[in-house]
């Protein structure tokens, strides 16, 4: 006589199909909970962030170096670096530099801005709005104070708090930083921002299409394992 252990009543082997659309199920579950952080936090960013010009704005940092300029990462329609951000959030970006000593803040294409630094010691940065320089590259004075270039296409300059505004453009741009006169020592406080016209309708979105797919996650996961429960 051989002995078999009776099937567990009222359950049913968990077959692929199960498996796959409980994965399926929690996969989306995790996409709509990162969906629904993002838009909270976009919200919350919209609605508490912005300042009195409607920029929503990193804090000042430091940036120092010994050499002529400190010069930005490639800026590519206006989403690198510092503005981790989607072009399509993107309206005006703002750069705001504050010195006690004369600087000049300008934007131009990476082309230009490249050949004007060649031979010129500078300070690369990836960041602007960190206190750390990424790399240093050697060299000598420029030819010229950066006010006499004519390839800009925004700059300010001055002591005291300076502010560049500028459209987002396809290609590449960098920011850079340099004493008015063209001396070497440069440090200033800086700041990056954007407008961000669109941010509370994506972060809406966002928060309700997260809502969505979770609900409807929740529900297909239990009806499958309503069925798993079921009688066989």
């Amino acid at each position: 006589m051989s002995l078999r252990a009776p099937p567990f009543p009222g359950r049913r082997s968990v077959g692929a199909g199960t498996a796959l659309a409980v994965s399926v199920a929690g996969f989306a579950a995790l996409v709509s909970l990162a969906a629904i952080a993002c838009g909270i936090a976009g919200i919350v960013i919209d609605r508490t962030q912005r300042d009195a010009s409607g920029y929503v704005m990193t804090s000042p940092a430091r940036s120092a170096t010994s050499t002529y300029a400190i010069v930005s990462a490639s800026y590519r329609g206006g989403a690198s670096g510092d503005l981790l951000i989607p072009s399509e959030l993107l309206g005006t970006i703002r750069v705001r530099v504050a010195s006690a000593e004369p600087v000049f803040a300008g934007i131009g294409p990476v082309g230009a801005v490249d050949r004007y630094m060649a031979g010129v010691a500078h300070a690369g940065a990836g960041s602007l709005t960190g206190e750390s320089i990424v790399t240093s590259v050697g060299g000598g004075a420029p030819a010229s104070p950066p006010a006499a270039q004519r390839f800009w296409v925004a700059t300010s300059a001055g002591a005291g708090t300076r502010t560049i505004d500028w459209a987002p453009r396809p290609s590449g741009w960098r920011i850079v930083v340099m004493n008015a006169d063209a001396s070497p020592g440069v440090s200033a406080r800086v700041s990056v921002g954007a407008r961000l016209p669109h941010l509370l309708t994506f972060s809406l979105a966002a928060l309700g299409a997260g809502l969505v797919v979770i609900l409807a996650s929740a529900a297909g996961l239990r009806l499958t394992l309503g069925r798993m429960r079921r009688p066989g």
